[in-house]
């Protein structure tokens, strides 16, 4: 006999990025195909069929999984679970097949290593221990399963055991301790996402989705600009979440340092896109480095994303949704358009002043974004004066009957 059972894992997890796929190899031997069981993100699946393969005294020693439909940003498992049965009678007298025998050996060792890998996966006592038993199906119905001092199985009713999820919080020595018991390593409250329009749905320059942009570096979406000239952005809404394309060179965001505290953080994203930050490529729920203080970029690249987030800690949390009017007052730190709309009936000059919304980082430039009409008068100074605001010009014709407006850009992007 040349194939011979060995130690050897019987399962194997394949993580598929952005690329479509649908044939997976079989890294270990098995008997027949009804003894594999294939699973995406987890759920089982039967939409699979069996191709290729090396078989060696009817075992299968290589061969591939080819799903029905391919897949993409998905975990796929492939295990065996040899059935423990007995395919062959064995004569009481005459002569004896080896070869039965070897096939019937092998199977058996195949089950023996299939069952200890799943009793690995469960909860087991420890050496010495007695049993552990649970409590019967009707007392743990929607309850909680613990352990009592004696380090027995237990149940809880759910507000009991909320009472001792609470009194783990506070028993907490520090916030730290208190947001690891939480399973998160960040805060939990507000304004934990240092990327501001993460959900990109704020268009104060009323970008037009497909539009190529005319230089490098051209903000579209707000506090998002586009690095190559002539590219553009796309995108699409769903249920509040929008979805946009990156080009191939990629659309970016600096990061202010002032008020960014150092340490670790998690970066995360829903999407096939890649992320960059401050130069180097960083996967899904990536812990990072931050340091204090200093201004950084994101670049997000060659394809789709929605939801991004960079948050302390090194657990990836759920998307911080900030109401609409608050992530808008964040966009307008660094850009802010304001309509100047002037009316008058008498000739001469006139000094108007206007303020912005929110204070913004710094002294903004103009950019006229709507040049308007206007009618028997002459607008000049039109730049701001300070971050909160400035006064312009306005010169009002003779004969009286002088009004128009514009829309300027006020920008103190990074």
């Amino acid at each position: 006999m040349s194939f011979i059972v060995t130690p050897v894992a019987t399962s194997i997890s394949y993580i598929v990025g952005g690329t479509l796929t649908a044939s997976f190899p079989v890294t270990f031997p098995f008997d027949e195909p009804g003894d594999l069981r294939v699973f995406v993100n987890g759920a089982p699946t039967d939409a699979w069929s069996l191709t290729g393969g090396t078989i060696e005294e009817g075992f299968y020693t290589t061969a591939n999984v080819l799903l029905v439909v391919g897949v993409s940003n998905a975990t796929v498992i492939l295990a065996r679970l040899t059935a423990l049965e007995q395919l062959a009678k064995f004569p009481q007298a005459g002569r004896f097949s080896t070869e039965t025998l070897n096939a019937e050996l092998g199977r058996l060792w195949m089950a023996q290593q299939d069952r200890d890998r799943t009793l690995n996966q469960a909860v087991r006592g420890q050496e010495g221990e007695s049993l552990l038993r649970l409590p019967v199906a009707s007392l743990r119905a929607n309850n909680f399963l613990g352990f009592d001092a004696a380090g027995a199985p237990k149940i809880y009713p759910r507000q009991d055991n909320a009472s001792i999820f609470g009194a783990s919080l506070v028993a907490a020595e520090t916030s730290a301790a208190a947001r690891d018991t939480l399973g998160l390593g960040g805060p939990l409250a507000g304004f934990r996402n240092l990327i501001i329009n993460g959900n990109p749905i704020i268009n104060q320059r009323n970008y037009v989705p497909g539009t190529p942009t005319v230089t490098g570096n051209q903000y579209t979406l707000d506090r998002w600009r586009v690095i190559a000239s002539g590219q553009n952005l796309t995108w699409g809404d769903e249920a509040g979440i929008r979805t946009v394309n990156a080009p191939v060179g990629g659309m970016q965001q600096v990061i202010e340092g002032l008020g960014t505290i150092g340490g670790l953080y998690t970066i995360n994203w829903v999407g096939t896109a890649t992320a960059v930050l401050s130069g180097v490529s960083v996967a899904k729920g990536a812990t990072v480095t931050i340091a204090g203080g200093v201004s950084f970029s994101i670049r997000m690249t060659g394809g789709s994303w929605s939801q991004l987030q960079l948050e302390a800690g090194t657990h990836a949390t759920l998307f911080e949704r900030r109401p609409i009017g608050v992530e808008l007052a964040l966009c307008q730190r660094y850009a802010v358009p304001v309509t100047l709309a002037i009316q008058g009936g008498f000739a001469g000059f006139a000094i108007v002043p206007f303020f912005f919304p929110v204070t913004m980082r710094a002294v903004p430039t103009v950019i006229n974004q709507a040049p308007g009409t206007l009618v028997n008068l002459i607008l000049s100074n039109e730049g701001a004066t300070s971050t909160g605001g400035g006064a312009f010009q306005v010169y009002y014709g003779p004969g009286g009957g002088s009004y128009g407006s514009r829309i300027n850009l006020y920008t103190a992007e990074l």
